[in-house]
């Protein structure tokens, strides 16, 4: 029977196979289905008188329609002989308006723009029969959908089959998924849609820049830091540069490579040293799928070297982290001609006085001594 499984409405083909096991030959007349719910489209082809021969084996195809709703069915397959009597034989016929299903398996919270995401969905059929040549076909404005389709030859009953697609968007839009397939030699088609939701990505690189140290030399000024990532995904191909025109060999560049989420590394480049008041130092790294991303830093060289960059041939070297100065181990003390060095007087004066003390009572105790004996 073709298909296994009806939907209502649906024809399809029953095909009837029969053996004479006897040693003569047999004549029969009028094969057919007799079913009030089940309707022959060819009733008279098989209304004359046939013969089947001894141990022959003979076939009837009768081309039917499910004129039912959901259920199962017995209809009779009936063959009158010539001489007297018949065959009934019932069998059974299934009808159910079940339709393949799309469930989503995996996705992002929200799609950022121009970034490829993927999206894991899942092709469900729930029929008790099988689904046949399944073309799968995305379609959507403002998207970028790989790949194009999907083709399945089979799907068999209650099994499923996942489906990946990546999507890098240009605007929120929603993605229809044209779905067309058989069930014996019936076309069906349907539809599944998918709205894409642009917005940040959670679970992005969160580069972030830090002890920041410049040394000036010369003609150019050497810039090294830290980078950690405090994102929840890796990086990928991380490199370090100044935004040109003021990156300048030796280091133009600075190559990171990965860089795990919750780590850092450290970085050194060189730019021109010609009077600049900020350096926007750039990140660019990948994402797992490829998608490329870059962030500036702006780095203001007045505060790191008291305002401003020297002229040639000044040397200098000052330490700050990303947003702010700072200090020095003892920078509550002050700093210049000022801090612990000008308690130095006072420090070397009180351990004398105590010096003073002890010796003068070491004295005392000695004359007692002798005064004694």
């Amino acid at each position: 029977m073709d298909p296994e499984v009806f939907y209502p409405d649906e024809e399809g083909t029953v095909i009837v196979e029969i053996q004479n096991s006897g040693n003569e030959s047999v004549g029969f007349f009028h094969a057919t289905i007799l079913d009030k719910d089940i309707t022959i489209l060819n009733p008279n082809s098989y209304d004359a008188l046939m013969f089947i021969g001894p141990s022959s084996k003979m076939t009837f195809t009768f081309l039917v329609k499910a004129d039912a709703p959901d259920g199962t069915y017995l209809p009779i397959f009936s063959l009158g002989f010539k001489d007297t009597g018949s065959i009934r034989y019932p069998f059974k016929v299934i009808i159910e308006s079940a339709d393949l299903k799309m469930s989503v398996i995996d996705k992002p919270d929200t799609f950022p723009l121009e970034k490829k995401s993927t999206i894991q969905l899942s092709l469900v059929n729930p029929r008790d029969g099988p689904l046949k040549d399944i073309l799968v076909v995305p379609a959507a404005n403002g998207i970028d959908i790989t790949p194009t389709q999907y083709y399945l030859t089979t799907l068999e009953p209650t099994t499923s089959k996942d489906l990946s697609f990546q999507v890098t968007p240009h605007a929120s839009e929603t993605i229809t998924f044209n779905v067309t397939y058989r069930n014996g030699n019936n076309i069906h088609s349907t539809q599944f849609f998918f709205p894409i939701v642009t917005g940040e990505d959670k679970m992005q690189v969160q580069p972030v820049i830090n002890n920041i140290v410049v040394t000036q030399s010369g003609q150019y000024c050497t810039l090294k830091g830290d980078v950690s990532n405090a994102g929840i995904n890796d990086a990928r191909s991380m490199v370090v540069t100044a935004e040109a025109p003021y990156a300048v060999e030796p280091s133009r560049t600075y190559t990171i490579g990965t860089l795990d989420s919750g780590d850092f590394s450290t970085f050194e480049i060189t730019i021109a040293n010609r009077d600049l008041t900020s350096v926007p130092i750039v990140i660019q790294w990948k994402d797992a799928s490829g998608n490329t991303f870059s962030q500036a830093f702006p780095l203001d060289l007045r505060s790191l070297v008291g305002g401003g960059v020297a002229g040639n041939g000044a040397t200098s070297s000052t330490r700050q982290t990303a947003g702010g100065q700072r200090g020095g181990m003892f920078g509550m003390f002050g700093g210049g001609g000022g801090g612990i060095a000008s308690f130095y007087p006072l420090i070397i004066g009180g351990i004398l006085i105590v010096i003073g003390v002890v010796l003068w009572k070491k004295r005392s105790s000695v004359t007692r001594l002798i005064k004694r004996h």
